[in-house]
C-alpha cells in the first residue's frame, strides 16, 4: 500500500504545481471575395483583334477551342462550383473571344455555340 501512495506523490504535485488558467493564442485569415487556389490560375480572356490573332476567315483553324469556367469576375480553366461554361479561343498561350462578326455564327464546327460569350463577358474584356 505504501509503494501506491508513494508512486501517487509525484503526480499530486504535478497537478498542484500546474497552472490553474492557462492562455492559447489562435489565429485564422479568412479570404472574402478572392478566388479559391484549388480553382487553379485565374486566365485573362482578351477581346479577338484581326492585327493579333490573323484574319479569321483564314486563322481560325489554328485556334483551339476551349471551355473556360466564368465565377465573379474571373475565367478559370477548371470547372469551378457555381460557375458558367464559356467557349473562347486560345492561340499560343493567349485566351480570347470568337469574332463578333454576324458571318462568323456556325463558321466553325468545332466550337460549342452553345457556351458562346455573353455581352457581358465581351463588355468585361481588357482592352
Amino acid at each position: 500500500m505504501r509503494l501506491s501512495i508513494l508512486a501517487a506523490l509525484p503526480l499530486a504535485a504535478a497537478l498542484a504545481l500546474a497552472p490553474a488558467r492557462s492562455e492559447a493564442q489562435v489565429s485564422a485569415t479568412v479570404h472574402v471575395g478572392t478566388p479559391n487556389r484549388a480553382w487553379g490560375r485565374e486566365v485573362v480572356v482578351r477581346p479577338y483583334a484581326q492585327e493579333t490573332y490573323g484574319d479569321w476567315h483564314t486563322s481560325y483553324r489554328h485556334w483551339q477551342p476551349t471551355t473556360l469556367y466564368f465565377r465573379d469576375g474571373h475565367y478559370y480553366p477548371r470547372k469551378v462550383p457555381a460557375s458558367r461554361a464559356v467557349v473562347v479561343y486560345r492561340s499560343h498561350n493567349s485566351y480570347f473571344f470568337p469574332p463578333r462578326d454576324e458571318q462568323w455564327n456556325n463558321k466553325d464546327r468545332r466550337y460549342n455555340y452553345r457556351h458562346r460569350p455573353t455581352d457581358d463577358d465581351y463588355n468585361r474584356a481588357p482592352h
